[in-house]
């Protein structure tokens, strides 16, 4: 019914929908997201301090061609609200962010970095963007984390298509620590022939 409502009359669903269950929330942020842009814009407002992990899931990808200016609030809030151990709020986030992942890193991460050992949260949240402007920040913090956060911070850095994140790995497949040696080869030799190599090639022929 509320699917309906909010392609026959957006504004009363929105208001509507506020006292609704999570699953209403999400049925009128779809319905919405085909049909009236400027409906989804005014539900999206109304929905940015949600809590929901469904709802936000449902944001993310109704946020996905947004450009960054518009979108930033509503990942701000994704950020914030981000679980540990959810891998759909991990894909849409990734979603959410695709094609602003450097804006994303820059102006709503980076500020807030420290050098210090990560909270797993914040190496999850690096893991799932891949941003080229963090590959400096990945590669120190492979030396703080735990084993299996390694493994993601390693990993991160060979999803990043850039020959910074090319020369980091390098660096790493060089690190005392076997597990951090043997993984860091492992990517190189996996992904020798793919674009990360191309990138670079291309940067020294320029």
């Amino acid at each position: 019914a509320f699917y309906v409502l909010a392609q026959l009359d957006a504004s009363r669903a929105i208001v509507l929908c506020k006292k609704e269950s999570e699953d209403i929330r999400v049925s009128v942020i779809r319905a919405l997201k085909g049909s009236n842009k400027k409906g989804l814009h005014d539900l999206l407002d109304q929905l940015s301090t949600d809590t929901s992990k469904q709802v936000c899931r449902e944001i993310a990808i109704a946020i996905r061609d947004l450009p960054y200016h518009q979108s930033k609030k509503y990942i701000a809030q994704l950020l914030k609200e981000y679980p540990q151990n959810d891998r759909w709020y991990d894909a849409t986030f990734a979603i959410a962010c695709d094609g602003k992942e450097d804006s994303v890193y820059n102006e709503l991460i980076l500020p807030n970095l420290s050098d210090e050992k990560w909270e797993d949260k914040l190496v999850l949240q690096l893991f799932t963007l891949h941003a080229k402007s963090s590959v400096s920040k990945l590669a120190h913090q492979v030396a703080l984390q735990s084993s299996e956060n390694k493994s993601k911070l390693i990993t991160a850095i060979a999803f990043i298509q850039d020959s910074l994140a090319l020369k980091a790995m390098l660096s790493l497949a060089k690190n005392k620590d076997s597990l951090v040696a043997s993984q860091a080869f492992w990517w190189l030799n996996f992904r020798k022939n793919n674009d990360i190599v191309s990138t670079t090639d291309s940067t020294r022929s320029t």
